[in-house]
């Protein structure tokens, strides 16, 4: 769509559209790169990929800088309060600089230097991080740990770091994930830099399916994928 300046209370953030669904039975790699001095251009701020092929801005919000901040991160649900994601994760992976799509992970549990690295490969070491920092998660009733991914039932449960995730320290972070949703409801929540993102600025989400509050007003994208970032 059109890019268009709306004053949202101070929020800032680009959307992208998938160029396929994603709740086709199958695994799906997805990263998200965001680089606050990357371009003037919030689409040259925020980059997400889908398989390793880089998906278009579909609309945005403008105005304001963007930067990384230091919160919780929450991975199945929005602060662990509402919209739960319905599906499988594996392999959520953080990592510094930005990425090009040939350093992505290329299949599920594969690891290398990075700021924090879930790996879910067993019930026993799920919630540890597997970079060695330290980001442990914390929580994890409802989530099942079996088969080296975790699964979210869709239904309310915790899933999040132990302490806050500072990332305020980074020019640029990648972050990907291994995903396979079993449905493509009104909106799951996938991944949470925030408390609730809402009115917190540095942070950043994304939300499968998208629609409603939170969504582009007047807008919704079926088989979309969401990725928000806030404004100083």
């Amino acid at each position: 769509g059109a890019m268009s300046q709306v004053d949202k209370g101070g929020w800032k953030w680009t959307g992208r559209k998938v160029s396929s669904p994603l709740d086709d039975g199958e695994w799906h790699h997805l990263a998200s790169i965001y680089r606050p001095n990357g371009s003037n251009d919030i689409s040259g701020q925020v980059l997400f990929y889908i398989d390793g092929v880089l998906q278009p801005t579909y609309d945005q919000y403008q105005g304001g800088g963007v930067f990384l901040n230091n919160f919780r991160f929450y991975i199945g649900s929005r602060a662990n309060s509402s919209v739960p994601f319905n599906g499988l994760i594996d392999d959520v992976r953080i990592t510094k600089g930005v990425l090009t799509p040939t350093q992505f992970l290329k299949a599920r549990t594969v690891s290398k230097p990075v700021v924090a690295h879930w790996s879910f490969d067993t019930p026993e070491t799920a919630l540890q991080d597997a970079s060695g920092n330290g980001n442990n998660l914390t929580g994890g009733s409802g989530v099942v740990f079996t088969n080296g991914y975790a699964s979210f039932n869709g239904a309310s449960h915790v899933l999040q770091t132990a302490t806050q995730l500072n990332l305020s320290a980074y020019k640029d972070v990648t972050v990907e994930f291994f995903i396979r949703p079993h449905a493509n409801p009104a909106v799951q929540m996938v991944l949470e830099l925030s408390p609730n993102i809402n009115g917190h600025n540095g942070c950043f989400f994304s939300t499968l399916n998208e629609v409603g509050a939170g969504a582009l007003t007047g807008t919704s994208f079926l088989n979309g994928w969401h990725v928000d970032k806030t404004q100083a």
